[in-house]
């Protein structure tokens, strides 16, 4: 198992698509947890929910699956952002984003990654909300574990989902 303590942003970019950033075509269980899985934005995105990236370099929508299925990323935490007049830009919620999740990466090695045996390569990433997002009131940043191969792992006992 290696796990790197490398934090890779992927912002949102503004574009014409903003609003697949609130998509929900996905079931949940009476616990919260995805049950069926379907395209979900990222703003929809939930502690503990689990995911595979749709292609393309920017990232308003994923495919999230139950975590009993085959995926490469699971959302450890989203935290509010810090409060701002205005649209603060890419920049600096990146800036932030790389601070925030950085601690929580840190708190989600130190409480027993090591009891899931044969995982692999661990990167820990971030979505902030492009400018349309933003303004339609997505204020949070997106911390996530981003996987190197395809698993079956659920990391809820250890992130406190």
């Amino acid at each position: 198992m290696t796990i790197r303590a490398l934090l890779v942003l992927v912002t949102l970019l503004a574009g014409a698509c903003a609003n697949e950033a609130f998509i929900d075509e996905v079931e949940r269980s009476a616990s919260g947890s995805i049950s069926v899985g379907g395209r979900l934005g990222t703003t929809n995105l939930e502690t503990g929910d689990c995911f595979n990236e749709r292609s393309g370099s920017v990232v308003r929508s994923v495919d999230a699956v139950p975590c009993d299925e085959p995926h490469r990323g699971q959302v450890v935490a989203r935290v509010p952002a810090e409060p701002h007049d205005g649209w603060p830009g890419v920049t600096a919620l990146t800036e932030e984003a790389g601070l925030r999740c950085t601690g929580l990466a840190e708190e989600f090695l130190a409480s027993g990654v090591d009891q899931f045996p044969g995982l692999p390569q661990v990167d820990l990433a971030a979505y902030v909300p492009d400018e349309s997002a933003w303004e339609d009131g997505d204020r949070s940043i997106l911390c996530w574990v981003e996987l190197a191969e395809p698993v079956v792992f659920d990391f809820r006992p250890a992130i406190g989902a």
